[in-house]
């Protein structure tokens, strides 16, 4: 966790103003603070792109866990159809300036799903630092995902973590580039780890003292 966020601290990348922005959202989207949700998930978004994979995650959460009212579904959806229509905007600008789209220049950053990190263990110098992100992601997502199903950040984690298999060579041979990249699922996915094995500890022992152990003497 130390080795993901070093490179990110040391430069002030805006990776975390955008994971920032996003915990923000999250945590207000859960308080039914919707707008000011939306407006931190679009400056997320502007900060950096790779936040609507978060939004999108948030909004299949919320389509499983929260009960139908009337109309009010539709609505939450389209809230968070905001950062996206957010993103499109700048890109058209950017387009509209500079002659060009910004994912033009990005074959060597994403592809077909694991075809990257297979091509990177194949041309990488220190194969054993690929394995540690990808073992140390692994395992965040799959404590989550185990113990922690209903959570949001469970939900932004895995969305994350099935991002990460698109990448293609130029991130995953970066340290910059892949500590970047990876920042919300290693940090959003300790917090939901910690936070599930916490929770299961202390159902544990509240069992064990509402049922104590008795000796056969």
């Amino acid at each position: 966790m130390l080795i993901v966020g070093f490179q990110t601290l040391t430069e002030l990348t805006p990776e975390l103003l955008a994971v920032a922005l996003l915990g923000a959202g999250i945590l207000a989207w859960q308080r039914d603070r919707r707008v000011g949700a939306v407006v931190a998930f679009s400056l997320a978004v502007l900060t950096r792109e790779s936040m609507l994979v978060a939004v999108a995650a948030l909004a299949c959460w919320d389509v499983a866990h929260r009960p139908e009212r009337g109309r009010d579904r539709p609505r939450r959806l389209a809230l968070l159809a905001v950062p996206f229509l957010a993103y499109s905007a700048w890109i058209g600008v950017l387009k509209l300036r500079l002659g060009d789209w910004p994912f033009q220049h990005s074959e060597s950053r994403l592809g077909l799903p694991g075809v990257g990190l297979v091509e990177s263990f194949e041309r990488t110098s220190s194969p054993l630092t690929l394995v540690a992100f990808v073992a140390i992601g692994a395992t965040l997502c799959t404590i989550a995902a185990a113990l922690a199903r209903d959570d949001v950040l469970t939900w932004v984690v895995v969305a994350f973590a099935l991002f990460t298999t698109t990448l293609g060579p130029a991130v995953w041979l970066t340290t910059s580039g892949l500590d970047r990249t990876l920042l919300p699922l290693y940090l959003f996915g300790a917090v939901a780890a910690v936070s599930a094995l916490r929770f299961h500890v202390a159902g544990a022992r509240l069992a064990a003292l509402n049922h104590p152990a008795h000796g056969d003497g």
